[in-house]
């Protein structure tokens, strides 16, 4: 006698879904490579010193230190982003430990003078034709640490797909849509092949969503108790991995007190209790060493004095904050490049997306 399958063959229109999403994953992969194979060498902000800071880790094993410096100093340029926490770094360093990084300090001193002193100057940094065989090390590793970021978009683009799932679970294509309109964003495309750590800060943020937001939508009757503790835990060190690629990551406690109390009262002990016990189990040993290194758990001093060039004189009032705020939201899917921003049809364009989005 034959047994029944455990589980019942998908439907066609599961198979069909299942295979548009490994189609829109590859699409998203391969259009990520062709960024970067085309996007010159730290191209995007700051993605000569993310980058240096990783091969930091690579050479000196050690965590580095800002540099003071001026504008256009070489030591407080490479390091600058040296204030950051270490953990998307770390994964990078680890890609490219195999690389011949000798001649990293000549690959990354490459400033153009000129884009401070003279007006209309676009490239921050110079290039030349014969890179690849100038620093062949160096050039092979900056295109595996933006494979790095293009995995964690991938992971990112899961994780969307699993929040739209759980918020509109009658509408199977839905999530679809929803990887679709973020995965052929240029802006979200860029990040994810530059070196960087805000896409490791936003796939983090948007795995612990994804978690908080699928655990809360099980029976509340079931997640009390054991259950409920190591969902926390989960969650905890999915906000610990976020604070552990940028600071702002710790933020997410916000979001996980709500999910803590959502719809289970008799697990908001235990998802509290677990986010806590998550959140220092894998990340206090960082909190731990900024308090006895820099006398606040965050190091935030530190970082300010770090980007000390870039803060204004006063804090912005609501109306100039309210002004901003087009040019936040353009941000993301342009501002591809210091100084440099989409065309004004391409604004119109996404502007549309964003409000079917």
């Amino acid at each position: 006698m034959t047994r029944p399958p455990l589980t019942p063959d998908p439907t066609p229109d599961t198979r069909l879904r299942r295979a548009a999403l490994a189609v829109l994953l590859a699409a998203f992969v391969g259009l990520a490579a062709v960024y970067n194979l085309n996007l010159p060498a730290f191209k995007a902000p700051d993605e000569a010193s993310h980058f240096y800071y990783a091969a930091y880790l690579v050479r000196a094993r050690a965590l580095p230190e800002p540099v003071a410096g001026a504008p256009g100093d070489f030591r407080a340029q490479a390091l600058h982003e040296a204030f950051q926490p270490p953990l998307y770094y770390a994964l990078v360093a680890a890609a490219i430990a195999p690389f011949d990084l000798s001649e990293l300090d000549a690959f990354v001193n490459r400033q153009n003078g000129d884009w401070y002193d003279l007006p209309g100057v676009p490239n921050l940094y110079s290039h030349w034709p014969d890179e690849a065989a100038r620093f062949p090390g160096p050039l092979a590793a900056l295109r595996v640490a933006r494979l790095v970021s293009t995995l964690l978009g991938a992971l990112t683009l899961a994780g969307l797909i699993a929040i739209a799932g759980a918020l509109l679970p009658g509408q199977p294509w839905a999530p679809l849509l929803a990887g679709a309109l973020l995965a052929f964003t240029p802006k979200f495309l860029h990040m994810s092949a530059s070196v960087s750590n805000d896409i490791a800060v936003t796939c983090a943020a948007t795995l612990a969503c994804a978690w908080m937001l699928t655990s809360a939508r099980r029976c509340p009757d079931a997640d009390a108790g054991r259950r409920a503790l190591a969902e926390g835990l989960v969650a905890g060190g999915l906000i610990a991995a976020a604070a552990l690629c940028k600071v702002g990551g710790i933020a997410l406690l916000a979001p996980a007190f709500v999910w803590a109390v959502w719809r289970a009262p008799r697990a908001i002990a235990a998802r509290g209790l677990g986010v806590i016990v998550g959140l220092l189990l894998a990340g206090g040993w960082w909190f731990v060493r900024n308090l006895a290194l820099y006398g606040d758990p965050l190091a935030w001093a530190r970082a300010e004095a770090a980007n000390a060039v870039t803060q204004r004189p006063e804090p912005l009032d609501a109306i100039a904050i309210l002004a901003s705020v087009p040019v936040w939201l353009q941000s993301l899917w342009g501002d591809l490049a210091i100084r440099q921003a989409l065309p004004g049809w391409m604004d119109a364009f996404f502007w549309l997306v964003l409000a079917v989005g």
